[in-house]
């Protein structure tokens, strides 16, 4: 276990969201983790639970983590599911680029938000 003496001050990511969705849990730091040594403090903000987005409208809901939690080897995992139904996402993206999540997440919220998916 690291020990930290203070967490430093990490804005959280900037999304363009659309209207009609929640923001249920967002911990979702501006924190590349291809910028981060292995033993970077700063992997205690990668979780199972950054981001979580509901569309009430027609049931949606967006979750996006860190997996395995803190591990300099995960990758984060972006799922979209509908009516509660986790056995058989929607959609699903998996990446350890930052960059890459962020313009799925915005893209999938749109693909939802304008009645394409």
């Amino acid at each position: 276990m690291r020990k930290i003496k203070k967490m430093p001050e990490i804005s959280l990511q900037s999304l363009r969201i659309p209207k009609g969705w929640t923001i249920n849990q967002n911990s979702f730091r501006e924190i590349d983790p291809e910028n981060l040594a292995p033993d970077d403090e700063k992997w205690l903000f990668f979780s199972q639970d950054l981001l979580q987005l509901t569309y009430s409208r027609k049931n949606y809901l967006l979750d996006l983590g860190w997996y395995p939690d803190a591990d300099a080897n995960g990758f984060y995992q972006l799922v979209l599911i509908q009516n509660e139904d986790w056995d058989q996402p929607m959609y699903e993206f998996q990446s350890n680029s930052h960059i890459e999540i962020v313009e799925n997440i915005e893209f999938i919220l749109n693909k939802v938000t304008n009645n394409e998916m």
